[in-house]
């Protein structure tokens, strides 16, 4: 019988613990974009094995947090891979960074 009673409590320990943690987890639309776009460039640049942008995004992403600072650790990553190696990225790619970036200012 405590057996069962420890079980339940576990249980819904668990639950609760699931909907604080969802409740907590409140994405802007522009985070829900810079997520969506990292999780996008990091198939593609896995897929054609383009390791210089990987190495960037892999540097700040995926964020452990969504705070401004690690947002803004990663638009810089994202700015300074358009810099310096803009021959890194294809056309589509520099749009869509360039998108992100100009909501993130």
């Amino acid at each position: 019988m405590q057996a069962m009673r420890d079980n339940y409590c576990a249980d819904e320990a668990g639950r609760a613990a699931g909907k604080i943690m969802k409740a907590d987890v409140i994405e802007t639309g522009v985070e829900r974009d810079l997520h969506a776009l990292c999780l996008y460039l990091f198939d593609v640049w896995c897929e054609r094995r383009n390791v210089i942008p990987l190495a960037y995004l892999m540097h700040n992403w995926p964020m452990v947090s969504a705070t401004a600072e690690t947002r803004t650790r990663l638009v810089k990553a994202f700015r300074d891979l358009q810099k310096w190696h803009a021959d890194a990225l294809f056309p589509a790619e520099h749009q869509m960074i360039s998108r992100v970036l100009a909501q993130s200012t």
